[in-house]
């Protein structure tokens, strides 16, 4: 191998500057395509993984809302208070907010007939909400409870709690798919980099013999 190197560099040391020149080259044309892996990478993750972020961020969001308009609703019902109805109404758009923006992201997410439904549902609910509140300000707490603890309620509150869980799991999923490509796009880039490494330290080094 010695005798080899020392072969190449008396051979290379008759036109150093080709030489010189050639291998500047070469090494010009191997970073071409890491960095534009690199760029497209970056491109990814802020067409994609940023945004993933946020979603994650939604659906909890979401959630949350959703379980804290029920609870003031029930609230208010149970105690008369009707500093709870104000606290639902300050929270319901933003909900509609969330799912909204949700939707828009993640559009695949939320199927045709699984929107009809879940819009369905938080109407009907909304309205035995907002009926609650009707009764509450008549003074018949009790039926405002009965209301809300009633089949009619509970049912309506299961397809729109089943309908809002497909849709974060769906998200999820594309979610796991885009990091998938995300972490494959980087071990490309860094297979490229250990490739462009290998072969140009060799070079690299005959060149600083000359």
């Amino acid at each position: 191998m010695q005798y080899f190197w020392n072969r190449l560099v008396h051979r290379l040391s008759k036109h150093p500057i080709a030489a010189i020149t050639m291998t500047i080259v070469f090494t010009c044309l191997l970073f071409i395509p890491l960095g534009l892996n690199t760029w497209n990478a970056y491109q990814v993750f802020n067409r994609v993984i940023v945004p993933n972020f946020h979603l994650q961020q939604l659906a909890g969001t979401i959630i949350h809302l959703d379980e804290a308009l029920t609870m003031s609703a029930r609230m208010n019902a149970t105690t008369g208070d009707t500093r709870w109805e104000q606290r639902y109404k300050s929270l319901e758009p933003k909900l509609d907010a969330a799912i909204k923006e949700s939707i828009q992201l993640a559009p695949n997410a939320y199927e045709a007939q699984g929107s009809i439904a879940t819009n369905v549902a938080n109407l009907l609910l909304v309205e035995m909400e907002y009926q609650s509140f009707d009764l509450v300000r008549q003074g018949k707490q009790a039926a405002a409870a009965t209301l809300l603890g009633g089949e009619a309620y509970e049912l309506q509150k299961k397809i729109y709690a089943d309908a809002i869980q497909k849709s974060i799991t769906a998200i999820a999923a594309k979610i796991q798919n885009n990091q998938q490509t995300f972490s494959q796009d980087l071990l490309f880039s860094s297979a490229i980099s250990g490739l462009s490494l290998v072969v140009l330290l060799p070079i690299w080094d005959v060149i600083m013999r000359l």
